[in-house]
């Protein structure tokens, strides 16, 4: 810019069913409670951000991270609810996992929601795609 200092632009995308057409892959380190299989209930949220000579920015390693708010359809006291993002792995990065490496989840007990709009609270070192993993809704029990 005119006066010297460098602009950043950020840009968001919010998919409301990618969970439903993204692999169904996860870190073995995920906590699968109940024996009940784990899938992708929220929306999948990712951040670019460029500098005016088109730079990607990275987000730094140390720090608190990018906070997200993500909407879920459903929270109950079997939901455990946990905050990923997408981490590719091979050559081509076609190929990965939903991993809790470097997220944090935050949200209210689901005794205290007197209504249906659920949100959880992730705070992540990763720009994206950032999802909230959970148990299976069909076998939980309310």
């Amino acid at each position: 810019s005119s006066d010297g200092q460098q602009r950043t632009v950020v840009s968001y995308a919010i998919y409301r069913t990618a969970g439903d057409i993204l692999p169904q892959a996860f870190d073995p380190k995920l906590r699968q409670r109940f024996g009940v299989d784990l899938s992708v209930p929220s929306t999948v949220m990712s951040l670019t951000a460029l500098t005016t000579d088109g730079s990607v920015l990275t987000p730094p390693s140390e720090g608190p991270g990018i906070k997200y708010r993500i909407r879920v359809d459903y929270v109950n006291q079997r939901a455990n609810p946990q905050c990923v993002h997408w981490k590719p792995s091979g050559e081509s990065g076609r190929t990965g996992i939903w991993s809790r490496e470097g997220c944090r989840t935050e949200f209210n007990d689901p005794w205290f929601y007197d209504h249906e709009d659920y949100h959880v609270n992730c705070t992540c070192s990763s720009l994206g795609p950032v999802a909230v993993v959970m148990n299976k809704e069909e076998f939980m029990v309310s």
